[in-house]
């Protein structure tokens, strides 16, 4: 049903970068075969990538954060074996929420970063002095 609404929209769905997924209480049991209408089987998986974020098979909707740490550990390591024992640590912490927020989400915006890093709840330096020197 899915694939003949598509038809009439005028898409297409492509079997070999297709996932299927099962969330629920019956997340373990084995599915049928789900078949395209030209006859590409579609794969079943534990684990699928969605616009960049890893959605888990289980009982409740469930994301993965591994590959973000995996990316965030790389963009950090990478940014520290340049700069760690040069820079002073509130350079390096500096550095390492505005280039690692970059990474991780793929932007190069300023207004995007800022808005992660008021969504993970990060405060950049100048704001942090400004609070320490109002006190």
């Amino acid at each position: 049903m899915c694939e003949a609404e598509l038809v009439c929209l005028d898409m297409a769905l492509n079997a070999s970068k297709s996932m299927s997924i099962r969330i629920g209480p019956r997340h373990k049991h084995n599915c049928c075969e789900l078949t395209t209408l030209d006859g590409h089987k579609i794969q079943w998986s534990n684990e699928t990538r969605y616009l960049g974020v890893y959605l888990i098979s289980s009982k409740i909707f469930s994301i993965s954060l591994d590959n973000a740490k995996k990316s965030f550990y790389r963009a950090f390591n990478a940014l520290f074996s340049k700069v760690g024992r040069v820079a002073s640590e509130n350079v390096v912490v500096e550095l390492l929420k505005t280039k690692c927020f970059r990474k991780i989400f793929t932007v190069n915006s300023n207004e995007i970063v800022y808005f992660c890093r008021s969504m993970y709840n990060c405060s950049n330096i100048e704001d942090i002095l400004a609070i320490l020197l109002r006190h």
